[in-house]
C-alpha cells in the first residue's frame, strides 16, 4: 500500500493502538484516518485507552475515533474511504452473517478501486510440546475469506502467508497475555506454564483486495 496524502484510512477494529500508532507514523502527515471500534464487552476500555495514546503521542489531531460497529458504520459516508485496514478483527465476528455484513459494510465505504488489507492468525498453529499453543477460535481461513470478500463484490483477492511465529519466554510471555482482552480469566490458570516454558503464536495471514473501479 503506497498511500496518498489525499488518502483516507479507515482502522476497522482499532482497538487499543496496537496497529493505530505504527501507522499513523509511517503515513504522510496530511493523510486522513479514521479508526473504528466498538470498545464493548471485554475490549470496552480499549477506545478510551487508544484516546489517551493519541493524546500522548500527539497524534490525536489526525485522527477520527468513532466508537461504532464494523457491521454498520453510520458516521461513515458511502465511497469515502480509499482504504480499510485492521488486524485480528474478524475473529470476534464468529457467525458467517456477522462476517458478511462487515464485508458488505467494507465495500460501501470504499471508493470505486479502494482496497482493503486484513492481518489474522493463522487456522493452525505450530505444534511445540513445550511451549503454550495459543489457537485461534473462531478462525476464518483464505477460503471462507475469499468466498465471503467475493459475495460482498470484491476483486483482485489475494493472500499472502508468514511462517515466522512468534515466541515469548518467561515473563514476557505473562506481559504479552495481560496485554489481551481476556487475559484476567485465562492468565490465572496458565501464568505457570507461561513462566515455565513461554507462549508460542500462531504464524499469520493477510488477505488482500479491492473494490472495483
Amino acid at each position: 500500500m503506497r498511500p496518498s496524502s489525499r488518502w483516507t484510512i479507515l482502522e476497522a477494529g482499532a482497538g487499543k493502538g496496537q496497529l493505530t500508532i505504527p501507522l499513523l507514523r509511517r503515513l504522510p502527515g496530511s493523510t486522513s484516518y479514521i479508526a473504528v471500534d466498538s470498545s464493548r464487552g471485554a475490549y470496552r476500555d480499549w477506545l478510551p485507552q487508544l484516546t489517551r495514546l493519541l493524546d500522548a503521542t500527539r497524534l490525536r489531531e489526525r485522527v477520527r475515533v468513532l466508537n461504532e460497529d464494523v457491521r454498520r458504520m453510520l458516521s461513515v459516508k458511502s465511497q469515502s474511504v480509499n482504504a480499510i485496514v485492521s488486524n485480528e478483527l474478524l475473529c470476534d465476528l464468529p457467525r458467517e452473517a456477522q462476517l458478511a455484513r462487515a464485508f458488505r459494510e467494507f465495500s460501501r465505504v470504499l471508493v470505486p478501486g479502494g482496497i482493503m488489507i486484513h492481518g489474522e492468525w493463522s487456522s493452525v498453529p505450530r505444534k511445540d510440546q513445550k511451549s503454550f499453543q495459543v489457537t485461534h477460535n473462531p478462525s476464518w481461513n483464505p477460503d471462507q475469506l475469499s468466498i465471503q470478500a467475493s459475495n460482498a463484490g470484491f476483486v483482485g483477492i489475494e493472500f499472502c502467508f508468514f511462517d515466522t511465529t512468534l515466541k515469548f519466554k518467561g515473563e514476557s510471555a505473562e506481559r504479552e497475555v495481560e496485554s489481551w482482552a481476556p487475559a484476567k480469566h485465562f492468565l490465572p490458570k496458565n501464568k505457570h506454564i507461561l513462566r515455565k516454558h513461554g507462549m508460542r503464536l500462531p504464524p499469520e495471514h493477510i488477505i488482500f483486495c479491492h473494490k472495483p473501479r
